[in-house]
């Protein structure tokens, strides 16, 4: 992926996959050991993905031990608005079993305004409610 060094988190990126682990918590409870994953949470280091040409801040997770892998499996898929209200999408992705990458992701690919508080992103599900779509008027 990206040349650049790994780095510590910031508090946003920490923020934020906690977020998204809470979430793939609630929606498939058991599905996945998240506290396992919140284990390597606290110990990875980040670098950011400069190959996709964005802004959005998609960063690839590295562990104190980091197999080869064979597999990719997003576990959990989230979505907040930019402030002009076009949504972003955040997708958590793990390797055999092993947090591997966060990915950002602007739907219009336009540049990212300004990335929404890691508390604003939701699955589908509650992001629909929250803007009143797919709900019929009776």
């Amino acid at each position: 992926m990206s040349s650049h060094p790994f780095r510590d988190l910031t508090q946003f990126e920490v923020e934020l996959l906690s977020r998204l682990l809470d979430v793939a918590e609630e929606n498939e409870p058991g599905r996945y050991a998240v506290q396992e994953l919140r284990a390597q949470a606290a110990t990875c280091r980040v670098r950011t993905i400069t190959e996709y040409g964005d802004n959005y801040g998609s960063f690839e997770l590295e562990l104190p031990f980091s197999p080869p892998f064979d597999h990719l499996e997003p576990i959990v898929d989230t979505i907040a608005d930019d402030e002009d209200g076009v949504p972003i999408e955040a997708i958590l992705f793990l390797a055999n079993g092993r947090l591997y990458e966060l990915e950002i992701v602007r739907a219009d690919g336009l540049p990212l305004k300004k990335m929404p508080a890691a508390t604003q992103f939701a699955d589908y599900e509650h992001y629909a409610a929250r803007h009143g779509l797919g709900q019929t008027k009776g």
